[in-house]
């Protein structure tokens, strides 16, 4: 089993992504297609409460950190190794910052 380790920009909840949620949750709701504008504003997923996520990177265990933004890159040292976040290049309206591991 592998591991991945995945980052996140998380901007607080606007009114264009509550009307989104509203039709995202109506089409589930009616059991109707999601319209494909909706999904894509979502990144395929259901509507997180916090807010809109931009993906800012993600790699895998020994493998290269994917940079999905530019924010984010590898680290290490020779004691460990992780990822580092150049806050200057956060998506604007940047609140949290999410880090997850999936396996």
């Amino acid at each position: 089993m592998s591991m991945s380790m995945h980052v996140a920009a998380v901007k607080p909840a606007d009114d264009k992504y509550q009307a989104m949620a509203a039709v995202y949750h109506a089409c589930v709701a009616a059991n109707v297609a999601i319209p494909k504008d909706v999904d894509e504003f979502f990144n395929g997923e259901a509507p997180d409460p916090t807010g809109t996520r931009v993906s800012l990177g993600f790699g895998g265990a020994g493998e290269t950190f994917y940079q999905a933004h530019g924010s984010a890159e590898p680290w290490r040292d020779k004691h460990a190794s992780g990822v580092q976040i150049d806050i200057t290049k956060l998506p604007a309206g940047t609140r949290f910052v999410r880090f997850w591991w999936s396996w």
